[in-house]
């Protein structure tokens, strides 16, 4: 049975694995990756999977993935690019009748973003829309955080 590997070999991914050998044994110490090779990585993910791009160019997985999700504090201005994403309100008020019922028996993932980084999902079930919809803009301004009851 033959094996196979989940290197990439072709002449655009060579390139990079020689500017990243190139700039590894160049290095001193822990030294951090730059930036433009990150680029070149991430950049390489866009024709190929992120696990094999990893395993050619001898990366950590999780490292580039944040770097391909633009979520990686490595690159200079990172926090300054960041910005909020948009918030849509849903009441009864600003839809037709019947959009939104009263209540629901579906489940309902909401993913919020925290300030590490990271992104917690909540799984709420039996709630109506607006009841998540509450949720999410309180999770949003932080004055669900005291976990008290309205």
């Amino acid at each position: 049975m033959a094996t196979t590997t989940s290197k990439i070999d072709s002449a655009e991914v060579r390139g990079v694995q020689n500017q990243f050998e190139r700039w590894r044994s160049g290095k001193t110490g822990r030294e951090r990756i730059p930036v433009k090779l990150w680029g070149m990585a991430a950049k390489l993910c866009e024709t190929y999977s992120l696990h094999r791009v990893a395993r050619s160019l001898r990366l950590n997985y999780t490292a580039l993935k944040l770097e391909v999700d633009g979520r990686s504090p490595r690159r200079p201005g990172f926090h300054q690019r960041c910005r909020k994403p948009a918030f849509i309100e849903l009441t009864q008020g600003n839809l037709p009748a019947g959009i939104i019922p009263e209540s629901s028996s579906a489940e309902y993932v909401v993913e919020a973003p925290d300030h590490r980084g990271g992104t917690p999902r909540i799984l709420i079930r039996h709630a109506s829309v607006l009841e998540v919809a509450a949720l999410v803009g309180a999770l949003r301004t932080g004055d669900g955080a005291s976990g008290r009851a309205s």
